[in-house]
């Protein structure tokens, strides 16, 4: 069973009771899904990760095992990332760590996006997969933020966007982008060139997926991790 080494746990948050498994020992990886996705999408590089990092695997509010408390949220609205981001930085507190990585597929890497902006001084390195810029100039990107305002239903989201960008924040840690070159983004003609606009420090490219790089290429985004977070073997 690929998280048969972790230990499954419960963290209650402002408005939320997040579930998540950890497990490993090195330095502190949190792990974000996708939409309509849970923890398990990490299941083929579980193992091989809690080689080399304390892994940190949580299900969003909403999502999979995860609850949102009642009242906590409109019940017509999903929460906005910057909720979504608290939740996860209270869930890395409680074990402990004030400072650490993470990996973050499709909508998770919207909220780890928010987290890194919210919280500069908490994320130290920050890896998104299969996800646009926002406010990209491409239709792809144009086409998920309409998504995300028919999900967040209230707009925060593209609020907090705006708001960072008119005040020239942007994203301040070492941030890496990898996309699956058989997906939509792999189309854009300036991936890394959107991302520029809104952080400091991007580097990234396509590996051999489509829009679910953990699953179809794990020995590929194993190797960017190692790299990339510079982690050592414990």
């Amino acid at each position: 069973m690929p998280f048969d080494q972790y230990t499954p746990f419960r963290v209650s948050t402002d408005g939320a009771e997040i579930h998540g498994v950890k497990g490993g020992s090195g330095p502190p990886l949190l792990l974000l899904h996708g939409d309509t996705q849970t923890h398990t999408v990490w299941h083929r590089c579980a193992q091989p990760l809690a080689a080399h990092f304390t892994v940190i695997a949580t299900d969003l509010r909403g999502d999979g095992a995860s609850a949102m408390l009642p009242g906590a949220v409109p019940s017509h609205e999903r929460p906005s990332k910057r909720v979504m981001a608290a939740d996860q930085i209270a869930v890395m507190r409680h074990f402990g760590f004030e400072r650490f990585l993470v990996c973050a597929h499709d909508r998770g890497a919207r909220v780890a996006q928010r987290m890194a902006l919210d919280y500069a001084d908490t994320v130290e390195r920050l890896m998104l997969l299969d996800v646009a810029a926002p406010f990209g100039s491409d239709a792809y990107a144009q086409r998920e933020v309409a998504t995300t305002v028919a999900a967040a239903a209230n707009e925060l989201d593209l609020e907090h966007d705006r708001a960072d960008i008119e005040r020239g924040n942007k994203i301040g840690c070492p941030l890496r982008v990898l996309w699956g070159a058989y997906d939509v983004p792999a189309h854009r003609a300036e991936p890394l060139a959107e991302w520029r606009k809104v952080a400091r420090d991007v580097s990234g490219r396509a590996l051999p997926a489509c829009h679910a790089i953990p699953e179809e290429a794990p020995d590929a985004l194993m190797a960017e991790m190692l790299s990339f977070f510079e982690a050592t073997d414990s």
